[in-house]
């Protein structure tokens, strides 16, 4: 073998000039740049898939408006930011039956339920008063001009 030629024995490859020696190195450089770059884009990747999904997280952990009326004052201060308009708007939502069953459309209950229950609910209460009313009694609300005691 010639003077510049080194011998490495665990890979058992024979480099016989500088040459060859720094190509080998370059390509040892260029494999472990690749792994770093990948390496690097891997967690760059992890990074967006994150912030995608706590932005997604984020809008399904808000809270609707059944949640920020039953908060407790300190969490109220904390996560409430609605302006008085808006608080009644979200009391209007939660409380009128009206708007519950037809316009209320970012809480837990299903729609079609909501609005099956606001037609026998309505169906209900009125007959039920239908039962307590009889002859007598409209006549008597008749005579006190729509007064009824």
């Amino acid at each position: 073998m010639a003077n510049n030629s080194i011998l490495i024995e665990n890979s058992g490859y024979i480099i016989t000039n500088n040459f060859q020696r720094n190509s080998i190195n370059f390509k040892e450089k260029e494999n472990n740049t690749k792994k770093n770059n990948s390496v690097n884009n891997l967690k760059i990747l992890n990074r967006v898939k994150i912030k995608k999904i706590l932005e997604i997280s984020e809008k399904i952990m808000k809270f609707n408006d059944g949640e920020l009326n039953n908060l407790s004052y300190n969490l109220a201060l904390k996560y409430d930011k609605r302006t008085y308009a808006q608080y009644y708007m979200s009391l209007l939502r939660t409380k009128h039956i009206i708007f519950f069953s037809l316009f209320n459309n970012n809480d837990y209950n299903s729609r079609i339920i909501k609005i099956d229950l606001f037609f026998i609910g309505f169906i209900l209460y009125y007959t039920i008063n239908a039962l307590f009313f009889n002859d007598e009694t409209m006549h008597k609300i008749y005579e006190d001009k729509g007064i009824y005691i």
